[in-house]
C-alpha cells in the first residue's frame, strides 16, 4: 500500500487533482459568496508578478521625465541631495538593466531557434551551390570545346573505321572455316583449336606469329591429308591477321586524340551530372520547409520566457531596494522637518525676549 500510495502522488496529474480538490473545500470554507472574487484576486495577483515590475518601470520613466522637465532639478542642496540623485541614478541602472536582460533573452531565443551551427551549415551550403554552378559553367564550356573538336572526320578515323571493318570481315571468315574444320573431326584440329584459344585474352604479334609458326609446323609433321592441311593453316594464318589486325586497332584508337577527347568528354559529363545532384540535394536542404523543420521554436520561447521571469525578479528585487532607501531618505527628511517645525516657535519666543530685554 505504501508503494502504490507514493507512486500514486508521484504524478503531476495526481497531484493537480488533489491541490484543485483542496483548494474548492477552501472556497467552500471561507468565501462561499465571495468565491469569484476571490479566484479573481488570485488570478490578478498572479498577474502583478508580471504588471507590477511594468508599472514600476513606467514610474521610474516617469521620474526621469520630470527631472529633465525641472532642467535637472531643483539646485538647492539639503542634507539629502546626493541620496535623491543616488535612487534617480538608480530608476536609470534599472531600466537599462532590463532593457539589457530583455535584449539578452532576444538574442538567446534566436539563437535557440535559429542555432550557430545551422546558420554556419546553410551559408557553406550556399556557398557550396555558387562554387558548383560555377564549375559546372565552366564544365559545360569545355564541353563545348570538346565537342567542336570531334566535329569533322580525320584520316585517323578512317584508319580505325577500316580496321574495325577488316577486323569484322576476319571474324567472320574465321567462324566460316571453324565450323568447316568442326564437322570434319579432326583429332589434329581439336589440338590447333584448344592451343590457339589459350591465347583469347590478349597476344602480341610476336606470340600470334610464333603461335601460327606452331601450328604450321604441327599440321606439316601430322598424317593429315593436304586438303586438311591447307584447311587448318589457312585458319591459323587468319587467326594470326585477326590477332594482328586487333592490335594494330588498339594502338590506333590509343593514339587517336579523338578517342582522348571522347573519354574526357564522358569524364566531363558524368562529372557535370554529378555536381548538378549535388546541387539539386543541397538546394533541397537549404530551403525554407527544410530549414522551418530544423528550428526550434519551443526551446527558444522556454528562453524567451526565462528572459521575461529574470527581468521581472530583477525589477522586483531591485525595485525593492530602492523603495526602501528612498524609504528611509523620506523618513529622515520627514524627521528633520518636523524637528525644525518644533524648534522654529522656540527660537522666534527666544528672540522676543532678547528684543525686550535689550536696552
Amino acid at each position: 500500500m505504501d508503494y502504490f500510495s507514493r507512486d500514486l502522488f508521484d504524478t503531476s496529474l495526481v497531484g493537480l487533482i488533489c491541490f484543485l480538490t483542496v483548494f474548492s473545500c477552501f472556497l467552500w470554507a471561507f468565501a462561499r459568496s465571495e468565491a469569484g472574487r476571490l479566484v479573481l484576486g488570485f488570478l490578478r495577483l498572479a498577474l502583478s508578478v508580471i504588471s507590477a515590475p511594468v508599472r514600476y518601470l513606467d514610474a521610474c520613466v516617469a521620474r526621469i521625465v520630470d527631472y529633465c522637465k525641472m532642467g535637472g532639478g531643483s539646485h538647492k542642496v539639503d542634507r539629502q541631495f546626493l541620496l535623491q540623485r543616488i535612487l534617480l541614478i538608480s530608476n536609470a541602472w534599472i531600466l537599462l538593466t532590463s532593457c539589457a536582460i530583455l535584449a539578452a533573452g532576444l538574442v538567446g531565443a534566436w539563437n535557440t531557434v535559429y542555432p550557430l551551427g545551422l546558420r554556419l551549415q546553410r551559408k557553406t551550403a550556399e556557398a557550396a551551390i555558387s562554387e558548383t554552378n560555377q564549375r559546372i559553367g565552366g564544365m559545360e564550356k569545355e564541353v563545348a570545346e570538346l565537342s567542336g573538336k570531334l566535329g569533322g572526320e580525320t584520316e585517323a578515323d578512317k584508319k580505325i573505321k577500316e580496321l574495325t571493318d577488316r577486323q569484322a570481315a576476319l571474324r567472320s571468315t574465321l567462324t566460316s572455316e571453324r565450323q568447316t574444320l568442326d564437322q570434319a573431326a579432326h583429332a589434329e584440329w581439336r589440338d590447333v583449336a584448344q592451343y590457339l584459344g589459350r591465347f583469347d585474352r590478349g597476344i602480341s604479334d610476336f606470340e600470334s606469329r610464333s603461335a601460327v609458326q606452331n601450328v604450321v609446323n604441327f599440321v606439316e609433321r601430322s598424317r593429315l591429308d593436304i586438303g586438311s592441311k591447307q584447311r587448318i593453316i589457312g585458319y591459323a594464318r587468319s587467326w594470326g591477321e585477326s590477332k594482328a589486325a586487333a592490335n594494330q586497332l588498339k594502338e590506333e584508337e590509343r593514339n587517336n586524340p579523338r578517342v582522348r577527347i571522347t573519354q574526357r568528354k564522358v569524364e566531363i559529363e558524368n562529372d557535370i551530372r554529378q555536381s548538378k545532384q549535388n546541387v539539386m540535394r543541397w538546394t533541397q536542404e537549404t530551403s525554407v520547409s527544410a530549414l522551418w523543420k530544423q528550428l526550434q521554436f519551443g526551446q527558444g520561447v522556454l528562453v524567451l520566457i526565462r528572459a521575461l521571469l529574470g527581468c521581472a525578479l530583477f525589477v522586483w528585487i531591485a525595485g525593492l531596494v530602492i523603495e526602501l532607501a528612498g524609504l528611509a531618505v523620506d523618513v529622515a527628511q520627514n524627521v528633520r522637518l518636523a524637528r525644525e517645525a518644533v524648534e522654529s516657535p522656540k527660537r522666534a519666543h527666544d528672540a522676543q525676549i532678547a528684543q525686550a530685554v535689550a536696552p
